[in-house]
């Protein structure tokens, strides 16, 4: 296989690997050539295999030269494998333009009323359908039961299958294609099996099973596929022996997140970790139906991140079926939710993402060593050196008194550092005389701000301890989520009690006490509700909770030798009997776990039996110098405190999934996410952190892939496709120029009606009527019918269209173009080969060509300095605006390449903040070396507003006179227009609170600081162009607002800021560097401050040591760390 072949090439590169390297291991490594194959025919091979090489060069694609793009080859081979040729398996039900009601009906009654007078049927049980009417013809093993694939391969090929599928198309009057009769008998198999749904669609619900029952919450995947093939069977839809077969069929076209492959254990229905799988699938089968359930989990959601996320409609599903099971909607008909109950859930499930994500971050967190951090300062001050823990010094008491100790014992300069002892070197002594240690340069040293290990190494202690009991206690509210609702509900209402298991040393002596060794880190919790009584089982090593034995908490002593186990209620203080222990009447039905208090005191409870307030771990942490150790005693139980301490939460690696081979790991934890590129090697060198690169974006540590949070969703969206029957009406886009009209998936553009329209009568685009829908798509005219056409097979399907109004039509031209209509065969995208890449369209019918393009109004010079802000309205007509923008484009480009070679201002020396400080004093250190500050902003909050606003006499005193800010422009008499920088409502700025942008920019003003818009109506904001410059949802329309607005805002500040200090207010994504598009603050000299809004706390500032996305990567809501420094403001104003 020639992905596998690339891959095995990419696992021999070395280290570093440039691209000789690359050259040799394409020459080396062979893909073996199939006897039967058309490259062996038409290359005339003798050989059984061709080196790489070879065969990418007899394809006419691009030639590998970096370890980066031969992995991304590998990779968009593998993916081009995913997608099968019968799609979901669902037929003629996953038409983009489905089967009527009535011909579903048809195709049904074909098989239950033997319309066709089929041979075998009556079957032996009448309520079974098409799927058993054709495996009575064939043989399928149990294996091939479990494999829908392998068994509708066998399935379609057989006589039987044939004398349905020409039945199903004359019944029908559909057009034949080498697809026609698969894709009706697919459709004859689903509606055999799911009948109900061509009168009753719902979603989550097939063939009467209700996929969303509580009696699933909290249960795996696969118990769920189990229960389906049990509800077919019983209910008389299939037989036994293809229960499972019809159960995973149903679901490859309704649900497919069930079958994807290797699904952890702990990701059940209902939990986090199932939400954003639903979400990652929704987006995968939305660009190919039917590859989702050929993909393993890790494969999922790492091809999230690179897919065009899930439709709204999709997201907003899975969010109702997440806020049910927990506890923040009641079930009800999708289309019976308000808004406000949508954006409540909303929200709650965003701060849940947050909530995991953030601990999940926080896995690897470790205690620090004071020891260590000694010798990095005494290494950072003296450099390397062996001697460090020589114990050479001493104290010359110099008492005179023979009754008392004239020397110290003997010290080192560890020990002094790590002691944090501040010495003077009148009462030391060096014995012997050492050649690197010198008394005054050591005592210096010592009175030094920076000579504090203590106070260092206790801060960043209690920074790790807050961080792992952090861990822990949302390890334990997730794995209590997980559980079925009965359970929950158990834990959450019950009277508990809380169990420890201890080993001790049986003391000889009866007045000592025995001696604890070892204390197990499983807590078990024995809860008594409503008469019923159950005892649990959380392991804090692996992040798991489970039922176990009840007797488990009863069982007597157990000896062995002179020691005892012992199964003992825990003693922990005020948690012991506490209110919170007790029994109590249940408030809803449902309920958050995340949100009840008794989840929190549960996770309370166990951190504090695991003991990591003792301070035997601080002490084990610390360390100790020979002085501390005879002053101090270490608890024997150091050792086995620590051992409950597992730094890094359970994690499991995905060791067999086909993206892992040795270059990036993929690893799952205990909050439910997949992290990537934790063992990224050596060999993909530099290059791999280029952001056009795959493996680069994987590149990142720890980076979580597949995780989203949900934006504010549009009122009028539903909660899924249009259903027709079992069928769905697939629709891509709304087609703005129809009025909201949608436009059906695999809808063709021009140049494919081109090429259809040579083999048949016509080819159009125009409107189709659904039922009561109004759709647009495109069709083919065939002996005077209308025929729907899918340019992604670039084939007409299903029976003629009873209504069609063709909106733009193509007759076939003369000559003949020589243009073969695809096949089934050849529809999807193939990475190696030349045809896969199609050509651009051109221009759509009706829209207006400039037949005139006018450049006198452009300068010889740079553009923008010609403007200097000013609309120019004039530009932009329909004769100048194409000239206009080419001419800001190539000034854009020629700016960024200078920029590129080292044209770029110096950065100022940035104030060292490692703790946190006043703001304003942060902003004033900041002023002390920078020409200007760049404040990086969420446009969502008021936190950049509140911290300008209370700075403003600041930045008086320090001469600022001009204040730029985004998102507004001049009109055409130069004055200020909000162009969205003060919007309030979704997505925007919250309502009711202050200050407004109009009072921000009034309190500016009324100091003398002008106020300079950083965009531009037409050449940043596109305001002419709103209909293709929406919400920016893709990576490209992110790197085209980052370069167009860094540029011009660049310009803009350059132009009008003169000698004097000034104030830039933009987003955050434009502060620094960010998917390799320079920011202002690089690109100014400048420095950037990032402000975040964290309620309820202090108002503060930083210099944040923490990990950010970088110059590459990309700022997201759960990793958008930037700026030079940061501000973190604290309380909001009162309305």
């Amino acid at each position: 296989m020639l992905s596998q072949a690339l891959r095995a090439a990419f696992d021999k590169l070395p280290e570093d690997a440039g691209p000789a390297d690359v050259v040799a291991a394409l020459k080396e490594n062979r893909v073996e050539i199939g006897p039967h194959s058309s490259f062996r025919r038409d290359q005339n091979l003798m050989q059984p295999s061709v080196s790489l090489e070879a065969f990418i060069q007899s394809k006419g694609t691009y030639m590998p030269t970096t370890a980066v793009e031969l992995r991304d080859l590998a990779d968009a081979l593998i993916d081009h494998t995913l997608a099968h040729p019968l799609g979901n398996f669902a037929g003629a039900l996953s038409w983009a333009h489905p089967l009527s009601e009535a011909n579903q009906r048809k195709v049904f009654d074909i098989v239950a009323s033997n319309s066709a007078d089929l041979l075998g049927l009556p079957l032996i049980n009448p309520r079974w359908g098409a799927l058993d009417y054709l495996a009575d013809a064939v043989r399928l093993s149990t294996t091939d039961m479990q494999d829908p694939a392998k068994a509708l391969e066998i399935l379609l090929d057989s006589n039987r299958s044939q004398a349905l599928g020409e039945a199903i198309q004359r019944t029908l009057g559909s057009i034949p294609t080498d697809r026609s009769a698969n894709d009706g008998i697919l459709a004859a198999i689903h509606l055999g099996l799911d009948p109900e749904s061509i009168e009753q669609p719902r979603r989550n619900t097939v063939a009467g099973f209700n996929l969303a029952a509580d009696r699933h919450w909290g249960t795996s995947p696969a118990s769920v596929i189990d229960e389906l093939a049990k509800h077919l069977s019983e209910q008389g839809k299939t037989s036994p022996a293809t229960a499972e077969l019809g159960a995973r069929l149903l679901l490859a076209q309704v649900a497919p997140q069930y079958l994807v492959k290797d699904i952890p254990a702990t990701v059940v229905y209902g939990s986090q970790a199932w939400a954003n799988l639903c979400i990652a699938v929704a987006a995968i089968e939305a660009q190919t139906p039917g590859k989702a359930m050929q993909m393993d989990f890790a494969e999922v959601m790492r091809s999230a991140d690179d897919t065009e996320p899930a439709g709204e409609s999709a997201q907003k599903a899975a969010l109702i079926d997440w806020g049910v099971v927990n506890g923040f909607l009641y079930a009800k008909d999708d289309t019976d939710y308000n808004n406000a109950e949508i954006e409540y859930t909303r929200e709650a499930f965003n701060t849940q993402q947050s909530e995991l994500s953030d601990a999940s971050r926080l896995q690897g967190t470790t205690l620090p060593s004071r020891k260590q951090m000694a010798l990095d300062l005494l290494k950072a001050t003296f450099g390397d050196g062996d001697y460090f823990e020589d114990r050479v010094l001493r104290i010359n008491y110099q008492t005179g008194d023979a009754r008392t100790p004239r020397y110290s014992d003997a010290y080192s300069m560890l020990d002094i550092a790590m002691q944090g002892l501040k010495i003077d070197a009148a009462d030391w002594q060096v014995i012997p005389a050492h050649k690197n240690i010198n008394l005054d340069t050591l005592a210096s040293f010592t009175q030094s701000t920076a000579f504090n290990i203590p106070e260092t190494f206790d801060t960043a202690f209690n920074q790790a301890l807050d961080n792992i009991k952090q861990v822990k206690k949302y390890a334990f509210i997730s794995a209590l989520d997980r559980l079925p609702l009965a359970d929950r509900t158990q834990l959450n209402y019950g009277k508990l009690t809380f169990y420890k298991e201890n080993d001790y040393r049986i003391s000889l002596i009866p007045t000592v006490k025995d001696e604890l060794f070892h204390t197990s880190p499983k807590i078990l919790i024995h809860s008594e509700y409503q008469g019923k009584t159950q005892t649990y089982e959380f392991n804090s090593t692996t992040g798991t909770l489970y039922q176990v034995d009840q007797s488990r908490v009863h069982r007597p002593n157990q000896y062995v030798s002179n020691e005892v186990n012992k199964v003992e209620v825990l003693s922990i203080g005020g948690y012991r009997d506490s209110a919170g222990a007790e029994e109590k009447a249940p408030s809803y039905p449902t309920f958050n776990t995340f949100q009840s208090q008794r989840s929190h005191y549960i996770a309370a409870v166990i951190n504090r039996a695991l003991g990591f307030d003792d301070p035997a771990v601080k002490q084990y942490a610390a360390g100790s110098t020979p002085s501390e150790a005879r002053r101090a005693w270490l608890s024997s139980t150091a050792d086995t405190l620590l051992n409950l301490i597992p730094l890094k939460s359970a994690i499991t690696n995905f060791r067999n999934g086909q993206y892992k081979d040795g270059a990036i790991d993929l690893a799952f934890d205990v909050f439910g996410f997949v992290t990537a590129g934790i063992g990224l090697t050596a060999k993909v060198g530099k290059a791999v952190t280029g952001a056009g690169s795959t493996l680069g974006k994987l590149a990142q540590g720890g980076k979580i892939l597949g995780v989203t949070t949900f934006n504010a969703f549009n009122p009028l969206s539903g909660t899924g496709d249009l259903a027709v029957g079992a069928g769905r009406l697939v629709t891509s886009t709304v087609n703005a120029g129809a009025q909201g009209i949608r436009k059906l998936r695999g809808t063709a553009g021009n140049l494919d009606l081109i090429t259809a329209s040579q083999y048949y009568e016509a080819a159009a685009t125009g409107i189709f009527d659904v039922g009561a829908h109004r759709v647009e798509g495109s069709a083919v005219r065939q002996q005077g019918k209308w025929y729907a056409f899918d340019s992604n097979t670039m084939q007409p399907y299903g029976p003629a269209l009873d209504t069609f109004t063709p909106t733009h039509t193509l007759m076939p031209p003369s000559p003949t173009l020589k243009h073969p209509v695809r096949s089934s065969r050849d529809h999807r995208f193939n990475p190696i080969s030349q045809k896969s890449r199609p050509p651009r369209d051109p221009l759509p019918a009706g829209e207006p060509v400039e037949q005139i393009r006018k450049t006198d109004h452009l300068p010889s010079t740079e553009y923008l300095g010609s403007i200097r802000g000013n609309p120019s309205h004039a530009h932009f007509t329909p004769s100048r605006k194409q000239a206009t923008r080419e001419k800001f484009t190539q000034d854009m480009r020629d700016f960024y390449t200078r920029a590129a070679a080292g044209a770029q201002p110096a950065r100022p020396t940035l104030p060292d903040i490692p703790t946190p400080k006043k703001t304003n004093d942060v902003i004033a250190d900041a002023f002390d070396t920078a020409p200007g500050l760049v404040f990086g902003e969420s446009h969502s909050n008021l936190a950049a507003f509140r911290t300008l606003y209370d700075n403003v006499d600041l930045f008086v005193q320090n001469k600022v006179k001009k204040l730029f800010v985004e998102g507004v422009v001049y009109d055409k008499d130069m004055r200020l227009i909000d162009d969205g920088m003060g919007r309030v409502g979704l997505h925007h700025r919250p309502p009711g609170q202050r200050p407004t942008l109009k009072e921000l920019f009034k309190k500016f003003e009324d100091h003398g600081i002008e106020i300079v818009p950083l965009d531009h109506g037409y050449l940043t904001r596109h305001n002419d162009e709103r209909h293709l410059f929406g919400a920016i949802k893709t990576h490209e329309q992110a790197v085209q607002r980052l370069e167009e607005f860094n540029y011009y805002a660049t310009r803009t500040i350059e132009q009008h800021a003169g000698g004097d200090k000034w104030v830039a207010l933009v987003g955050r994504h434009h502060v620094n560097t960010t998917q390799n598009v320079p920011g202002l603050a690089e690109l100014t000299g400048s420095t950037g401050i990032a402000v975040y809004e964290r309620s309820g706390r202090s108002t503060y500032g930083i210099r944040s040591a923490d990990e950010r996305p970088g110059p590459s990567g990309t700022l997201t809501p759960l990793d958008d760390l930037t700026g030079d420094l940061q501000i973190f403001a604290g309380e909001t104003w009162p309305a």
